[in-house]
């Protein structure tokens, strides 16, 4: 084996590697709702399974072989086509998988894949640097190489091909340049002619395979991860929208999952308020007249969509991370209209960089629809840090409204910040004010709330006046300060 060719193996290895390590992590995520431990136990695992391919590198080098010899390389290529094989079907596998068992028990899939991919690293320096006083040199070259693979892999996978294909797209990818990798490998050993075609059609029919059977290899994928052991065949999701920041999924009944997670409905209705927008609607009863207004996470737009209509509102900034929820609102007219509002304005960003980014803004009204608190990240948007921060663009009197989803260390983050809360559900709402509603002026607003010009409600339905009290009663419902 050249030194050439294990530079190129070594390199196509290491790009192979980390772009499966992302696709893996993208799919542990979401089985896991975004839990903590998602990244940490997958690294782990992914680590001890390099630690033992290097130990089963060692053990198949054998003394009388070395650098130049073909007699091995065939092995060699078999053993990376197998590495490449098996790493495809780490994501089919483990969505099955988490429907039988709790996903933190199908790790040793990744321990597999990525023990069977680091083998080769080891193997091609064996057989690729000869024992002279240039072997470290070049052994450094090799371990570049593989560095330069993994860079790249990561960035070109990370920023570009997940942008523009779908997870199942990139692993199909990923497979057919393992397939021509084990390929070249056979192309530099010493089989005979006939079983060196034997073996570029494997190579061959393997990276078809991979191609062509993506469809069902990962056909429900996404539904079978979200849903895990409440997986069923007719659960198919009505919407995907993949992206290089992450997954939004939508269902029949216009329920959103982010990252694997809860992220609300694309309801504006009052009617079976299946996210509990009244909460949104609320507001009115609370600030008299925002003229300008920030929201901290777009989703479905079904929040947004309400608050862009609040009486007297003049300017609505919207900050949100993932530009996918913008093709998702597009395709729903209920909220498809928040697109075109002249009020509102909608900026890709994170919020709180935004939020430093812009010292000069300020609002009467801020909200922010936090997901779980217990995800991966969420005190970026929950800590004392980012609270004080909301509270240095508040207007005086201003209020801030968000999802504490019921976290008992959220809400007295919140109480230590600022002086005046109460909660509306698992809502908290804080200012630099005492918090008085107007149950008059609340009761007219609501009465006459429009949306993109269609009125909310329907007083000649049957049942109509009695929901109206009811989300009135909701609305004006507050749990003081001295209760949280």
């Amino acid at each position: 084996m050249s030194f050439a060719l294990a530079w190129a193996v070594a390199f196509a290895t290491g790009f192979v590697s980390l772009s499966c390590e992302v696709l893996w992590y993208r799919a542990y995520m979401l089985g896991s709702e975004g839990s903590p431990l998602a990244f940490g136990l997958m690294l782990g695992s992914y680590l001890l399974g390099i630690a033992v391919g290097a130990e089963v590198a060692r053990r198949m080098c054998r003394a009388e072989s070395g650098p130049g010899d073909a007699r091995f390389l065939a092995p060699l290529g078999a053993f990376v086509l197998a590495a490449n094989a098996l790493s495809y079907l780490v994501v089919p596998v483990l969505a099955r998988v988490v429907g039988r068992v709790d996903w933190e028990a199908s790790l040793p899939l990744v321990m597999m894949a990525a023990g069977s991919l680091g083998a080769i690293l080891p193997l091609s320096a064996h057989f690729g640097v000869r024992p002279d006083d240039s072997a470290g040199a070049r052994v450094s070259w090799l371990f570049a190489g593989n560095i330069a693979g993994s860079t790249i892999g990561t960035l070109l996978t990370g920023y570009v091909l997940l942008e523009f294909w779908t997870l199942s797209a990139v692993a199909a990818f990923l497979a057919v340049v393992g397939c021509a990798t084990a390929a070249v490998v056979f192309s530099r050993s010493s089989l005979r002619r006939r079983e060196r075609f034997l073996s570029f059609g494997a190579c061959a029919l393997a990276g078809l395979l991979a191609v062509a059977a993506r469809g069902a290899s990962f056909d429900l994928v996404w539904e079978r991860l979200l849903y895990r052991r409440a997986f069923t065949p007719d659960r198919r999701f009505a919407l995907v929208k993949e992206n290089r920041n992450d997954v939004i999924c939508v269902t029949a009944d216009r329920l959103i999952y982010g990252g694997g997670a809860y992220d609300g409905a694309i309801s504006t209705s009052l009617h079976g308020d299946q996210n509990h927008v009244w909460r949104a609607y609320a507001m009115a009863a609370w600030h008299p007249a925002p003229r300008e207004a920030l929201v901290i996470g777009l989703s479905g737009g079904a929040w947004s969509e309400v608050l862009a209509h609040l009486p007297g509102l003049e300017r609505l900034t919207i900050v949100e991370i993932n530009p996918g929820y913008l093709d998702v609102i597009a395709q729903y007219p209920e909220v498809a209209g928040l697109l075109r509002n002249p009020r509102v304005s909608i900026v890709i960003d994170d919020g709180r960089r935004w939020l430093r980014r812009h010292p000069d803004r300020t609002f009467d009204l801020v909200v922010q629809n936090t997901s779980q608190h217990w995800r991966a990240h969420m005190t970026h948007l929950l800590s004392r840090e980012h609270l004080e921060l909301v509270k240095s663009r508040m207007r005086p009197g201003a209020l801030f409204f968000y999802n504490t989803t019921d976290s008992p260390e959220a809400q007295a983050s919140a109480l230590a910040v600022f002086p005046h809360a109460g909660m509306l559900r698992n809502f908290i709402l804080v200012s630099d004010r005492p918090l008085v509603a107007d149950e008059a002026r609340y009761r007219r607003v609501l009465r006459e709330f429009r949306l993109d010009g269609f009125p909310v409600w329907n007083f000649s339905r049957e049942g109509e006046e009695l929901l109206f009290e009811e989300v009135v009663t909701k609305s004006l419902r507050l749990v003081p300060r001295t209760e949280i």
